[in-house]
């Protein structure tokens, strides 16, 4: 597959970079990425290309930088949630896309549960991978690190960028075994997505990012995942942020029937099936062969249940192979 061109759409004053592949297919999905992105550089990392093709044999996928890094607009200040969120809006407008499957990476499942509670007539089912409603403590919230050692890090972050411990750590997540080669990949992409202000910026705001009041008014068919170990979602967490989305009522194939729950396993990630429409948490437990997956990566060995659909026909079109089938977290 060959790198698509880079388009924009305009969001107020800022020009939001998207690319789009597997044009013609029936089922759109808009990505929404993680911290730091780079349409083009995504290109010279092999995994990375993998997962692209893999989501575009069965979607039309929608991919985008988000405000201030990447290839879109440098703003000088860190967008509000609001604001990065409404981008997708408008990169959906701009490449056509009346409603969507919308798949939220880290900190792109903040913004991807914000739009789908906003624009529930736009969003066809919400995939949310490796993301708490917060990634800081606070004292109604057990999970994610302390405040004194996020601000440490942010400290460190200002003295020692570029730097591989972000990437294996709070920053990309990809766990302390990850191969050299991939970490160096990805902190070269890293520096090509954002200033080292902007990398600052981006967290101090990641560290005030709260969606616990959003999530009661999400109303479409929603899947939540994590993976077995990784270092920087807690699965109580992220079982929290599940339970907070209320079960979608209404007409609709299955709509207010009870989840089958199945636990099944993937390379360290344990699946409950949906066959209503109610959330769904990835459960970490054992891959079943004796190994347990780690990192924040989204990557899967073939899954269990080949064919098998997520979601009803009013909710994801699209089956347990298709979709998690040989995927990469963009970071």
């Amino acid at each position: 597959m060959e790198m698509p061109p880079v388009r924009y759409a305009r969001s107020g004053g800022v020009n939001v970079a998207y690319q789009v592949t597997g044009e013609g297919a029936d089922l759109d999905m808009v990505l929404a990425p993680g911290a730091l992105s780079h349409l083009a550089f995504m290109w010279n990392e092999p995994r990375l290309v993998h997962m692209i093709e893999r989501f575009s044999r069965f979607s039309r996928l929608i991919r985008f930088d988000k405000r201030g890094t990447g290839m879109s607009d440098r703003v000088t200040d860190a967008a509000t949630l609001e604001e990065r969120a409404d981008d997708i809006r408008v990169v959906m407008d701009a490449a056509g896309s009346e409603h969507a499957v919308i798949l939220g990476i880290s900190e792109g499942g903040s913004m991807a549960c914000w739009f789908a509670a906003q624009h529930p007539s736009r969003t066809r089912a919400l995939i949310v991978w490796g993301c708490q409603a917060r990634f800081v403590r606070a004292p109604d919230y057990p999970w994610g690190m302390p405040i004194e050692q996020h601000e440490r890090q942010i400290t460190e972050l200002i003295r020692s960028w570029p730097s591989r411990e972000y990437v294996r750590t709070f920053g990309a997540g990809v766990g302390p075994e990850a191969d050299d080669g991939v970490v160096d990949a990805l902190l070269s992409r890293m520096q090509m997505a954002a200033s080292p202000a902007a990398v600052v910026a981006l967290e101090r705001m990641n560290g005030a990012l709260d969606i616990r009041n959003i999530l009661p008014a999400i109303r479409v068919p929603t899947l939540v995942m994590a993976r077995e170990g990784d270092p920087i979602v807690e699965p109580e967490a992220v079982r929290d942020l599940a339970e907070r989305i209320p079960p979608a009522d209404g007409p609709g194939h299955c709509a207010a029937r009870r989840a089958e729950r199945q636990r099944q396993s993937t390379n360290g990630v344990f699946g409950q099936r949906l066959s209503g429409q109610e959330p769904q948490a990835i459960l970490p437990s054992d891959a079943g062969d004796g190994s347990r997956g780690r990192g924040h990566d989204l990557k899967f060995q073939p899954p269990i249940g080949d064919g098998e659909q997520l979601v009803g026909p009013d909710g994801l079109a699209g089956s347990r192979q298709q979709l998690l089938d040989g995927g990469a977290c963009p970071g």
